[in-house]
């Protein structure tokens, strides 16, 4: 007999963006220079994903608004791998150039010491850090400046909002799915969603990826298999939006 899923897809919920123009562009070079005159803020990813297209052709967007060549800098978007070393490595990387003068990072691991330190020694050198989108531990804010993104916990809660009315009276069960669910963004959304949508709301999983596109079908195959009382399937990041839809589609 064939269940009757609602789909919650926090990804496309928080940041809708036209993909159209959203160029797939590779991975900037963080060790190399763009000129002895012009001065670099770098913005640093989780992984690679089309989410962080589109950030770039918003860089590119503010750079020629914002008249940054004029003031002798470029932005950049370098993109990470996906693991906390690869951050690490990157961050330490800029730590040697003389040209950089801002990073901007999405933190793949809020409590990841050698991310902290890293960051930490940015600052020391006068290269401001800021973090984006995915934050790092409130105890380690030390080691930005500021945050810059979305208030995760009442994204989440709005979520929760949606879900609540859109399913009705009753007991219901639920799936979260993103990268990495340790991660300041993807805890705090699947925690707001949890507070808002009630006890009448189970999470049976919160599966993570690791931005790794199949294995975000996986899980939600999984969870399905698994649990046969979801109703509910919660996209955290924006691709994992792309993963239920497309399991669904199977299973119709």
């Amino acid at each position: 007999m064939s269940r009757s899923w609602l789909w919650l897809l926090l990804g496309a919920f928080l940041f809708v963006v036209p993909l159209s123009g959203c160029g797939g562009g590779g991975s900037g070079d963080g060790g190399s220079g763009s000129g002895s005159e012009s001065k670099r803020i770098l913005l640093l990813t989780n992984g690679d994903d089309p989410f962080w297209d589109c950030m770039r052709e918003g860089m590119i967007k503010a750079s020629e608004d914002l008249k940054l060549a004029d003031a002798g800098m470029v932005a950049e978007l370098d993109k990470n791998d996906g693991t906390p070393k690869g951050q690490v490595d990157k961050l330490k990387q800029y730590a040697s150039r003389s040209d950089v003068a801002a990073v901007m990072i999405s933190v793949i691991e809020p409590n990841n010491i050698a991310i902290y330190k890293a960051m930490k020694e940015l600052e020391a050198q006068g290269i401001k850090v800021i973090t984006i989108d995915s934050d790092i531990a409130t105890a380690k804010a030390d080691a930005r400046t500021v945050y810059i993104g979305t208030d995760n916990m009442a994204a989440g809660r709005e979520l929760g909002k949606a879900a609540k009315a859109l399913a009705g009276e009753g007991e219901h069960a639920y799936a979260a799915f993103s990268g990495y669910p340790d991660t300041d963004n993807a805890s705090k959304r699947v925690a707001g969603f949890g507070e808002a949508a009630g006890e009448s709301f189970k999470l049976t999983e919160n599966l993570g990826d690791e931005l790794n596109h199949s294995t975000a079908q996986r899980n939600v195959r999984t969870a399905l298999d698994n649990h046969q009382e979801i109703d509910v399937l919660c996209g955290i990041w924006a691709y994992n939006a792309h993963a239920i839809v497309e399991v669904v589609k199977e299973r119709d």
